[in-house]
């Protein structure tokens, strides 16, 4: 009998949880372990990288260099400093990368109506507003199954032609299609992401529309959700897991099962 579903996430939109609750599967996750998660780094590190590739058109720079070509003007970029970098979700790794973008000197906003600010150099808006002053919008907002996109059509369109944005949360937090034709149709500056839009079920990923625009020249960045993937950051949060996997198991193991364990011991 199933009694535990564990998974080294604080999202959960990967698990049925209904179906869990009707059959009282536990489900151990890192939801709550703050003291844990405020060391964790690695998702807020691989948002400052996407940011700064595309600001910086790293990746096809390196492309163009493998392929024996020297040419600096092909890829003049915009330095980060004095420009303003907008927040969605202004949780645990939504402030580390709210300091991030204060130490090398953007200005900050951000919106998050379930949140108080107590970063005093961080301006709240709201999301249209917020979208409309913003050079680059990161994502670190939380995603409920069912629920639509935040930065919708109609959000992007308010944006700035040179704007980028971040995602390292939910493929579901961005109306994608959206995306990819604003920036085919010049209205935005580039995407950079960690995670598509039901990824785990995408048959055919090299015609997914934004892949598409990565492989023909276009400013879009896609790693294959690897912000949590460093070998420090993964063996902490699996201990972890593993931990409060066994805690669980021991302390919801029935008496008789303990009495004859502890014989045959």
């Amino acid at each position: 009998m199933l009694r535990a579903v564990a998974t080294a996430t604080t999202g959960l939109s990967h698990i049925d949880i209904e179906a869990c609750r009707e059959r009282n599967v536990k489900i151990v996750s890192l939801r709550g372990a703050h003291d844990l998660l405020d060391g964790i780094t690695a998702t807020s590190e691989l948002a400052l990288a996407l940011m700064v590739a595309l600001a910086r058109s790293i990746i096809p720079a390196v492309q163009d260099v493998r392929k024996g070509v020297w040419n600096r003007d092909a890829f003049k970029g915009r330095q980060l400093n004095g420009q303003t970098l907008g927040i969605v979700g202004l949780g645990r790794l939504g402030r580390r990368m709210a300091a991030y973008g204060q130490t090398i000197g953007m200005t900050v906003v951000a919106t998050d109506p379930s949140i108080s600010n107590d970063q005093p150099f961080v301006k709240m808006l709201d999301l249209e507003e917020l979208a409309q002053v913003s050079d680059v919008i990161a994502l670190f907002a939380s995603y409920e199954p069912g629920c639509g996109p935040i930065l919708t059509r109609e959000i992007i369109s308010l944006m700035r032609d040179h704007a980028l944005i971040v995602n390292t949360a939910r493929g579901e937090l961005v109306d994608e299609l959206a995306i990819a034709d604003a920036i085919k149709g010049g209205g935005l500056g580039g995407y950079g992401a960690d995670v598509l839009s039901d990824e785990q079920n995408i048959a055919d990923l090299e015609n997914h529309p934004l892949i598409a625009l990565s492989q023909t020249g276009y400013n879009v960045v896609i790693t294959p959700h690897i912000g949590g993937a460093t070998h420090d950051a993964m063996s902490r949060v699996e201990t972890y897991i593993v931990d409060r996997l066994i805690a669980h198991l021991d302390a919801t193991r029935p008496a008789n099962q303990n009495r004859s364990t502890q014989k045959s011991l």
